[in-house]
């Protein structure tokens, strides 16, 4: 029935974003310990940002500013700025309603400075 596939599809949605802000957590640890952040593809990365958690965005901050001129290359061509626009867009369509969103927002931004920092992003 419509309302067993409408809580499958809840479930799912609700089972990827766990899963996504899991991969948030794995990269920041991955970033801290020094390993090799090869694995982290730009794809990943951007499907990370596309789910608006504060974790999500202080770890891809991260691998943007330590990011060779290949991988952001890639991440650029792959829509990766466009996403982050967007995902800006949507974060201050909440508005500052709690010093989470807040904090997503000012982590967004630094993605974004990192992105325009970078030499592929002046370019």
């Amino acid at each position: 029935d419509a309302r067993g596939r409408w809580r499958r599809a809840v479930q799912l949605s609700l089972g990827v974003a766990r899963q996504v802000e899991a991969e948030g957590e794995r990269l920041l640890q991955d970033i801290n310990s020094g390993q090799d952040l090869s694995q982290w593809e730009p794809d990943l990365c951007i499907q990370m940002l596309r789910i608006p958690a504060a974790q999500n965005y202080v770890a891809i901050s991260k691998l943007l500013k330590r990011a060779n001129k290949k991988w952001m290359l890639e991440f650029l061509e792959c829509d990766g700025l466009g996403v982050l626009l967007e995902s800006l867009e949507k974060l201050g369509a909440r508005g500052f309603s709690s010093v989470v969103d807040t904090f997503s927002q000012l982590q967004c931004v630094s993605c974004l400075r990192a992105v325009m920092n970078s030499q592929v992003g002046l370019e």
